[in-house]
């Protein structure tokens, strides 16, 4: 759905595949690593389908809770310096944590540390 373009669709398929995963918190090693991954890739998918429909503050949250599972995750954090570098509500405050908008870029700061080669031309 998410390659065809059916954001919309592609939310409620996502959102579904969470809300699924969480009644799944009783699993353990192998199981529960799986089961971490989708969701993260999950809330992944979701704040792209949420870039698209330029719906920022449910972008916004989708990435924190993708940064929750892998706070290191780099399309968490570029997708969250997306909304932040391109929202003029992030000047008042964003999901649940208060913060103005340069500091948001810390999130481009963050993400280029990571991997810098990869969102630098050369």
């Amino acid at each position: 759905m998410l390659q065809a373009g059916k954001y919309k669709i592609a939310v409620r398929y996502y959102k579904r595949i969470v809300d699924y995963l969480k009644s799944e918190e009783s699993l353990k090693g192998e199981e529960a690593e799986k089961r971490k991954a989708l969701v993260l890739a999950a809330h992944l998918n979701l704040a792209m389908c949420y870039l698209k429909l330029s719906e920022d503050l449910d972008a916004c949250q989708s990435c924190d809770e993708a940064l929750a599972l892998d706070p290191k995750n780099e399309k968490g954090l570029f997708r969250r310096g997306m909304v932040c570098s391109d929202c003029a509500w992030c000047q008042v405050s964003c999901c649940a944590v208060s913060f103005r908008l340069p500091q948001c870029s810390c999130f481009w700061t963050d993400n280029l540390e990571l991997s810098p080669c990869r969102h630098l031309k050369h």
